[in-house]
């Protein structure tokens, strides 16, 4: 298992819906995506194949709801592939998505940890997609 963090929080649902303008969705998304690759070239992440995408969402306080944290994961997974850590975020190799959640009000951020399939760590029980 390889683990990496993300500094800060990322914008709920609401907060993406809000932006009307096309050219400004764009860049935050841009600017989620390359904060994810910048913290995983960071931490060293080296690239995998088939594996299982686990992310822990830290935030400040309680006043979001979690289904709106949520929608932080297609910058996670974006991010992964444009640092080249997963040749894409299908399906055949993104096997399976699991979050977890939790407060710190000094230090929000996300905890990514990457599961390689077929390593000792693997959460078997967790993916039942077979090959």
């Amino acid at each position: 298992m390889q683990s990496f963090e993300v500094p800060g929080r990322f914008p709920s649902l609401n907060d993406v819906l809000r932006i009307k303008n096309g050219v400004q969705r764009n860049r935050m998304k841009r600017e989620l995506d390359n904060r994810v690759a910048w913290s995983a070239k960071q931490a060293g992440i080296r690239p995998v194949g088939r594996c299982m995408v686990r992310v822990g969402w830290l935030e400040k306080d309680a006043r979001r709801d979690w289904d709106n944290v949520r929608t932080g994961m297609k910058f996670v997974l974006d991010g992964l592939q444009k640092a080249e850590v997963i040749p894409n975020d299908s399906q055949r190799y993104v096997l399976d998505l699991d979050d977890w959640y939790g407060h710190d009000k000094g230090n929000p951020r996300l905890i990514v940890q990457i599961y390689e399939e077929g390593e000792p760590t693997w959460p078997k029980s967790r993916c039942l997609r077979q090959k």
